[in-house]
C-alpha cells in the first residue's frame, strides 16, 4: 500500500469542472491538460486505480509549482499542492532520485558552513567569468543574480543591545543568507530600529526545499534541529515568506510524533513573518501628517513602488495587506498595484532550473504586468521571487530595481548602518 492510497478519498472530491485551468499558471503558457489541477489529481488516481505508472504521471507532478492557486478556486476544497507533494514521495521511495538532489538534501543543506563554501566557491566562478558565460547562455538565474556572500550573517548568541530590553531571534534563510545578503542585513536594522534586540540562532535550512520534492525524512531531519535551536525564543522572525510558512507547518508535520509534536507545535506559535512584526510595531500614520513622522528620512520622494505577492506569504499564510500597508506608510511613495499581483511568478525555488521553458514563459507574464504599472521599484518579501524577478527584469531590459520591502523601509528610515559580519 502506498501512502497516496491514504489520499484516494480526498482525489475523488474533484468534481473534474476544469474550473482550476483559469488559474493555473502552468496550464495557461502550456494549455496541456495534466499540467492543470484536475488532470494532476486524475492522473494521481490512475496510479493508485493501477491504471497509470509511477513514470507515467512523474511530469505532471514535476511541473506543478505548488503556488496553490488551484486551492481557493476549487469548489470542492481539493488540495492538490499537498497530493502532488505526496505524490512526489512516492516517486522519490520507489526510483532512483536525481544525484544532485541527493548531494544537496542530504549532504550540504544539513550543514550551513558546507553551504557558505558551496556559495563563496560559486562567487568565485562567476566572478572568473562563468557569470558572462551563463548570461550569454541565458542559463541559472540564481547563479546570474546571486550577490557576492562576503556578509553571511553568523550566530549570535547575544543581542545588540537597544537598551529597550526587547528581544526577538532572527531566522537565517538560506535564500538571504546565502545569495541575497543586503535583503538580511535591511531586516536586522528595521528591528533595531523599531527598538528591539536581535539574536541571531544557529538554524539550518527550514526544510522546505526537500518537502516540495518528496524528501520529506530529510525535511524532518532539518526540522528537528530547528526546533532544538529555536525552542528556546519567545518571539521568531525571518523575511523570508517561504521560511515563514514552513516553519508553521512545523505543528502539522510532527502531528503524529510524540516525542516532538508538543515541541513542534509551541514552535509554530512563535514564527511571525517579518511584514506580520513590522506592521504590528510600525507606528501608521496617515498621509496628510507623514511630514511630522520622524521615523523616515526623505529619501523615497517620487519613487513609484509595485509589490508582487510570493505565494508562500499570500495564499499560504495570508499575509497580503501587510506589507502593501508598510509599503504605503512611507512618505513620498506612490504605491501602484500590480496587475495579477498574486500570479505566480514562476520562481518556485528550483523550478527556474528544472523547468526553464515553462518558467520563462511564467515569468514573461509577470514581466509584462510589472512593465504596465511604472513602477521604479518592484518589492516583494522572497528570496525564489526576488532572484526570478530580477532575471525577468535584466532580460527583459527595465531599468526596475527589485527590493525586499525590509530593504525599502531601511532606506526610507533614519537608521543608522550596523557593523557587517566579516
Amino acid at each position: 500500500m502506498s501512502n497516496l492510497d491514504k489520499h484516494y478519498e480526498e482525489l475523488s472530491k474533484c468534481s473534474k469542472c476544469g474550473f482550476c485551468q483559469a488559474f493555473c499558471p502552468v496550464y495557461a503558457v502550456t494549455g496541456i491538460e495534466p499540467m492543470a489541477a484536475r488532470g494532476r489529481n486524475a492522473q494521481l488516481a490512475g496510479f493508485i486505480e493501477g491504471k497509470l505508472s509511477l513514470s507515467e504521471i512523474e511530469e505532471a507532478l514535476s511541473t506543478c509549482l505548488l503556488c496553490r492557486a488551484c486551492v481557493p478556486s476549487c469548489f470542492s476544497g481539493v488540495k492538490t499542492d499537498e497530493l502532488v507533494r505526496v505524490g512526489r514521495e512516492e516517486i522519490e521511495k520507489n526510483k532512483r532520485g536525481s544525484l544532485l538532489k541527493e548531494l544537496v538534501f542530504n549532504t550540504i543543506l544539513p550543514y550551513p558552513e558546507r553551504m557558505a563554501v558551496l556559495l563563496k566557491g560559486l562567487f568565485f566562478l562567476k566572478k572568473m567569468g562563468l557569470g558572462k558565460l551563463a548570461d550569454r547562455l541565458d542559463v541559472i538565474p540564481a547563479f546570474l543574480m546571486m550577490q557576492y556572500p562576503r556578509r553571511f550573517l553568523r550566530y549570535r548568541s547575544s543581542a545588540e543591545s537597544t537598551g529597550k530590553g526587547k528581544t526577538v531571534a532572527y531566522f537565517r534563510s538560506c535564500g538571504f543568507n546565502y545569495l541575497l545578503p543586503d535583503a538580511g542585513e535591511a531586516t536586522i536594522r528595521v528591528i533595531q530600529d523599531l527598538g528591539y534586540d536581535v539574536i541571531i540562532p544557529e538554524n539550518n535550512c527550514c526544510g522546505l526545499p526537500p518537502y516540495a520534492h518528496g524528501y520529506t525524512d530529510v525535511a524532518k531531519d532539518l526540522a528537528r534541529k530547528n526546533i532544538e535551536a529555536l525552542e528556546r525564543y519567545d518571539l521568531i522572525l525571518t523575511e523570508c515568506g517561504s521560511c515563514s510558512s514552513f516553519l508553521k507547518k512545523y505543528a502539522e508535520l510532527f502531528s503524529d510524533d510524540r516525542k516532538y509534536a508538543e515541541r513542534a507545535k509551541r514552535l509554530s506559535e512563535r514564527i511571525l513573518d517579518s511584514s506580520e512584526f513590522i506592521f504590528k510595531n510600525l507606528q501608521f500614520t496617515s498621509h496628510a501628517s507623514h511630514g511630522a513622522n520622524t521615523r523616515f528620512a526623505p529619501t523615497s520622494h517620487g519613487l513609484k513602488v509595485t509589490y508582487h505577492d510570493p505565494c508562500h506569504l499570500s495564499r499560504y499564510q495570508g499575509i497580503t495587506s501587510e506589507p502593501r500597508e508598510i509599503i504605503k506608510s512611507i512618505p513620498g511613495i506612490e504605491f501602484i498595484e500590480l496587475p495579477e499581483a498574486d500570479w505566480c511568478c514562476g520562481g518556485a525555488g528550483s523550478y527556474s532550473i528544472e523547468n526553464k521553458e515553462i518558467s520563462e514563459k511564467i515569468l514573461e507574464r509577470k514581466i509584462n504586468n510589472v512593465k504596465k504599472t511604472g513602477a521604479d521599484i518592484l518589492a516583494t518579501s522572497c528570496p525564489s521571487c526576488m532572484i526570478q524577478l530580477s532575471y525577468g527584469i535584466k532580460k527583459a531590459g527595465l531599468n526596475i530595481k527589485v527590493l525586499h520591502v525590509n530593504q525599502l523601509l531601511n532606506l526610507t528610515f533614519k537608521t543608522p548602518e550596523i557593523p557587517a559580519d566579516k
